[in-house]
Formats: structure tokens, sequence, C-alpha cells
């Protein structure tokens, strides 16, 4: 299936190409009425390389169930989760209607959640020193609310997922992703709508991008 893409002037919505609503009905044809969803800044094609860089090097010794797809690698805004495919546009127009300015982001360190003898997730941590990941949070948060969405209770943590369940047989190695790269940055001048499909690598489809101007 190819991916739904839109533009914005203002906060008037308009089609890229006129199959995006026939694939809407082409899904509804199909079954397929609902969609996992979530809102994700991309990561940047240099630091998704230096990160698949690292894994290949040491995959090895820090041995880990499933390892995500260089193509999967983003950080996650706000997770929507089962959708109803006809709440979509809905979600288009108002992602589409938010401000925002581009920002820079840094990798900062790695680190992992679970128990530290047997994480159950590889991570790399950012540093947002404009505040601008934070305040895009935000934004996307308040402008989903509106479409019936609420804001998760925890704490918002920004974080690229690397890697989930450890299954080596021996301690976890925490002294080996100390070497993940650190203090690459890039400018974030967009943020995405993506959709989970399950069983297939890489695994999350793009359904709409919006600038950051």
């Amino acid at each position: 299936m190819n991916s739904i893409w839109y533009v914005y002037s203002n906060t008037q919505v308009r089609y890229i190409n006129e199959q995006a609503r026939d694939t809407m009905k082409k899904m509804k044809k199909l079954m397929v009425t609902s969609m996992r969803l979530f809102i994700a800044v991309p990561v940047s094609e240099e630091v998704s390389i230096e990160l698949e860089r690292w894994v290949t090097t040491n995959r090895e010794e820090v041995l880990f169930r499933k390892w995500v797809h260089p193509s999967d690698y983003h950080i996650t805004l706000q997770f929507l989760g089962e959708t109803h495919v006809d709440k979509i546009e809905a979600l288009h127009a108002c992602l589409g209607a938010i401000q925002a300015s581009p920002f820079p982001l840094s990798l900062n360190k790695s680190g992992y959640f679970g128990r530290p003898n047997s994480p159950s997730v590889l991570w790399w941590d950012l540093l947002d020193d404009s505040g601008g990941l934070h305040d895009l949070h935000r934004k996307v948060v308040q402008a989903t609310n509106h479409n019936g969405y609420e804001m998760e209770k925890r704490e918002y943590v920004p974080h690229i997922t690397i890697a989930r369940n450890y299954i080596g047989n021996n301690r976890f190695p925490a002294e080996k992703i100390k070497s993940i790269p650190s203090e690459k940055n890039w400018i974030v001048d967009r943020f995405t709508l993506m959709r989970t499909c399950s069983h297939i690598s890489p695994m999350y489809k793009v359904l709409g991008s919006y600038p950051l101007k």
C-alpha cells in the first residue's frame, strides 16, 4: 500500500495526489477498519547510519531478541493506538494545523529500561537544549486531545529505541553500550503520523508528514 502524503497551506488540508481518498476506500473494502498509529519525529539519515554501524559491530556481544530496523528509528511524540480509519482525515487536519519552528536535537547517552541484568529496551537519549522537542510534544498532545485522544499520565521521556528483550546467558554488558555514538546533532524540520504494520520489517509506514516552518 502506498504511503499517504499531505501538504498544508495555513490550516487548509489538501492532498498531494488524488489516490489518497481512494486508498482509504480500498482499506474499507479490504475490511481494514482500524490502524495502530503514533506520531513521531524522524531520525536523520546521518544519525541512523551511525547507529546502524554500532549495531553491526556489537550485536554479537550485546544479545537482544529484536533489533530495530534502521528505517524504523524514530522519536515518539504521542502513541495513539488503534484508530478507526474514519478518524484519520481529522487527524491529518489537526496535525497539519500545528505551528512550530525547526529545532536542533543532539544524541546524548545510551540507557535501558527494565532490570539491569536483563533489560527490556535499549535506547538512545537526546539533548533538547532549545526545548523544541518538548514544545512540539505539548502542541501535538493539545491538538489530538480535541480529537478524543488523552495525554499519557507518565512523564514524557523522548528516546530512540534500538533493541528489545535482552537474551544473553550472561549478565548484560552495560560497559558495551557506553561506546554508542553521542553528540551527533541534526535539525528537526518535520514530524510524521505513523502506522504500525506487525510481522514485517521495516514495520512502520508513514501516513502523513508535517513540515515545521
